[in-house]
């Protein structure tokens, strides 16, 4: 598979691909938030992308590569508060 790599036609720069998951089970704000978050980089994230309770960030990576990913965003809920990690 090839990498996918998006350039600037204006300045010849790398566009910053991106993934926005969870890392557990979000209570319904929280899934809105991924879900704004997701369609506010719309044009370089994956807007679908499938997240299933076994997945854990290895997989995340090992599909980021030939995807040409660069950044992640990921949501998680703690018992005192929820946090975004990039």
């Amino acid at each position: 598979m090839k990498k996918q790599v998006n350039i600037d036609h204006i300045t010849g720069d790398k566009i910053p691909m991106s993934f926005v998951f969870s890392r557990c089970k979000l209570p319904g704000p929280l899934k809105q938030l991924q879900a704004d978050l997701r369609k506010l980089m719309l044009r370089y994230t994956a807007l679908k992308l499938k997240e299933k309770r076994r997945n854990n960030l290895k997989d995340f990576l090992n599909l980021a590569g030939p995807m040409g990913v660069t950044h992640f965003l990921m949501l998680s809920k703690t018992p005192t508060a929820p946090y975004l990690r990039s």
